[in-house]
């Protein structure tokens, strides 16, 4: 599966079989497919083998490593540099600022996900809806840039109507959302999102010139993430399967003939035995996200409900581009093939999002800044057609529930451990050291969510940790509390945080204690 050879098996090797495949021999993957030529069996061979490392022998390990002191020993030696250091100013030296720099790399990105697709129902300004209209002809994306090219508008198939969503939490008064019958009723484009790396270049979805060519470029991005509000019609519940949601086979939410809700992932349905009903609010509103993890601890597919994981599948999804329905999902490949399962009541709010950092991909020309003309002549719209860094998955940011559950309890500090509101102080630190090391998994996937942050998961990855550690450390210095006694997690009664990461807190610590001379 390591197609480039170079020791690892990541999405580089996905972009190497993609613009080899149909090649009669495996060359170009350096032979490292299944065998035969570059066919889609070579994916699933890169797919089940995806964030493998190449093995090393005795005699390499032997002169590029040696063996790690102990977590203990250096958890001490911090001590030993904090505790016994002493400062008559409080200026940072360079030296302290650098090792601070160095050791922030282990914090996550502050940045929310990016949104690809944005459907307000109603709610966007150049769309004419009312309370109680019919929808007619198309619904539209408000991501992007009109006239750019990255706008995915929907097909109206059936009558869905838009109706007032002002009982839904967050919404504001005048707001609109989609209704469907639960019959014939749904909304769906061709262009679906499935993998991002696929999606921005596909010439079917994409064939040029401008503005038939999308205006970003996502290569090498694999996570894919949905969230809605949705507030079915419960005398319908318990009667037959609903989809509110399908990107593809591959993703999407639905609910059983059981009444359950329902995680779409990776071509299956899975029963996650939590009843609709349970979920609902006074007014019948429950919030629904699923995510894809491309790798690391979080590999795989998950589904929250009202900000709580609730199932996962640690399994990688196929690429695939039949069509984004909302309301039901598609019968065959094509829109024109009709739709089934489909969903009774109302959806507001549904975005599709990604996130992740390819900002060492270049666009179509090969250089550094360059543009993608995405909009007729002869104004046409010019946007970057490198790659960015898309932001990451912080889901205090991006999933909505868990976004207004803080604003709810006056929450604005990422440090706020016990979630009392204002600025971090001591009893968060209290509590951080209560909940070190704490992990969630779910169905074999770690993975972060509204229960994991009341326990001091600050960064929502689905363990406490030096990552959540660095937060607070940052909160308590910005509150004027000198930041984070890292010396309190010697004592803490878990397993040891890893070796590597404790160095960089090492030389954190070291570089404080730097002195020029007077």
């Amino acid at each position: 599966g390591d197609f480039n050879a170079d020791g690892v098996v990541d999405a580089a090797d996905y972009t190497l079989w993609r613009d080899n495949l149909g090649a009669p021999d495996e060359s170009a993957l350096n032979n490292n497919g299944d065998g035969g030529g570059v066919s889609a069996s070579d994916y699933i061979y890169w797919r089940d083998r995806y964030g493998n490392t190449a093995s090393v022998s005795a005699d390499e390990a032997g002169a590029a490593s040696a063996p790690e002191p102990a977590s203990a020993i250096l958890l001490g030696f911090l001590s030993a540099l904090v505790l016994g250091s002493r400062r008559s100013r409080l200026v940072p030296s360079p030296a302290c600022c650098l090792s601070f720099t160095c050791a922030l790399a282990l914090a996550t990105t502050a940045l929310g996900a990016q949104n690809d697709r944005q459907y307000d129902f109603g709610d966007d300004p150049f769309e004419t809806a009312s309370d109680g209209a019919p929808m007619s002809g198309t619904t539209f994306d408000s991501e992007g840039t009109v006239g750019a090219g990255d706008l995915q508008d929907l097909f109206v198939n059936g009558a869905p109507s838009y109706v007032s969503v002002s009982d839904r939490p967050g919404a504001l008064v005048g707001d609109l959302g989609a209704s469907f019958n639960g019959s014939s009723d749904s909304l769906s484009t061709p262009i679906s999102m499935n993998a991002p790396t696929q999606m921005w270049d596909n010439g079917t979805f994409f064939p040029g010139p401008p503005p038939q060519i999308f205006p970003h470029n996502y290569e090498g991005i694999f996570s894919h993430g949905i969230q809605l509000w949705a507030k079915p019609d419960q005398l319908a519940l318990g009667s037959a399967t609903q989809t509110l949601v399908s990107d593809t086979n591959e993703h999407g939410i639905g609910i059983t003939a059981a009444g359950n809700w329902e995680l779409l992932y990776d071509d299956g349905r899975f029963d996650t035995g939590v009843s609709v009903v349970s979920t609902l609010d006074v007014n019948g509103w429950a919030h629904l996200m699923e995510i894809s993890e491309p790798g690391g601890d979080a590999f795989g597919g998950t589904l929250l409900i009202n900000g709580v994981a609730v199932m996962a599948r640690p399994t990688f999804y196929d690429p695939e581009a039949t069509p984004l329905v909302i309301g039901a999902d598609a019968i065959g490949t094509s829109i024109n093939d009709g739709y089934e399962n489909f969903y009774d009541g109302v959806l507001d709010d549904v975005r599709l999002f990604f996130w992740g950092d390819n900002s060492n991909q270049l666009g179509a020309d090969g250089v550094a800044g360059g543009i993608n003309s995405g909009g007729p002549l002869p104004t046409p719209i010019v946007l970057n057609a490198d790659g960015q860094d898309w932001g990451g998955l912080d889901l205090g940011a991006t999933n909505d529930w868990i976004a207004q559950k803080l604003i709810s309890l006056g929450v604005t500090d990422p440090a706020d451990v016990n979630l009392s509101g204002g600025l971090p102080n001591a009893a968060d630190e209290t509590a951080f050291v209560t909940h070190w090391r704490k992990q969630q998994v779910i169905d074999g996937v770690r993975i972060g969510d509204w229960n994991s942050r009341q326990e001091g998961d600050l960064n929502y990855d689905g363990i406490v940790d030096l990552r959540d550690a660095f937060i607070l450390h940052e909160g308590l210095v910005a509150a004027g509390l000198g930041g984070f006694d890292f010396s309190l997690l010697s004592g803490a009664p878990a397993p040891e945080p890893c070796t590597a990461a404790l160095a960089v807190f090492t030389l954190m610590a070291a570089g404080s204690l730097r002195r020029t001379r007077s």
